[in-house]
């Protein structure tokens, strides 16, 4: 059992896997609930998941390109990991860590501790793996993944 040192809520190794169980659902459906916003076009027709991801504004980069795949074939966002802090972790310390692994913050959710990075440069999804397993090492840290996205498994 631990104890959270600012409010002082005991919780276990299973708090930490119902959250993060938890935060994957409400990505999950969020996600489900953006594509189907995105997969009507201005006639109300349906277009393809595909389609949508082309069809970006003038101007915009292809976003394709900002996605990559794992070893299983999942996309995740290419140079993004969320870095989940231990509870009770002072900002400073996980900001600073970040600032050591040449990341910057895209986002910090303050009740869940989890943050979303972003790293400077290309790195293969090799290397962002390497990279979490060092995270993993941090005692600030209790766990680190890809930023994984909602979608279908990279066709074979």
């Amino acid at each position: 059992m631990k104890f959270c040192p600012n409010c002082g809520y005991k919780y276990s190794d299973r708090d930490i896997i119902m959250k993060k169980t938890v935060i994957g659902i409400f990505i999950t459906i969020a996600t489900m609930l953006c594509v189907a916003c995105e997969n009507r076009n201005t006639d109300n027709d349906i277009v393809s998941e595909k389609d949508s991801i082309v069809q970006d504004e003038p101007g915009d980069t292809d976003t394709t390109e900002e996605i990559s795949y794992d070893d299983d074939g999942l996309p995740f966002v290419k140079n993004q990991i969320l870095i989940y802090s231990e509870y009770g972790t002072d900002k400073k310390e996980v900001e600073a860590l970040i600032d050591d692994i040449g990341g910057e913050t895209l986002e910090y959710m303050d009740d869940m501790y989890i943050w979303l990075v972003e790293m400077e440069g290309e790195h293969t999804y090799e290397e962002l793996e390497e990279l979490i397993e060092r995270l993993k090492q941090n005692p600030i840290v209790s766990d680190a993944d890809l930023n994984y996205i909602g979608g279908e498994a990279q066709p074979d």
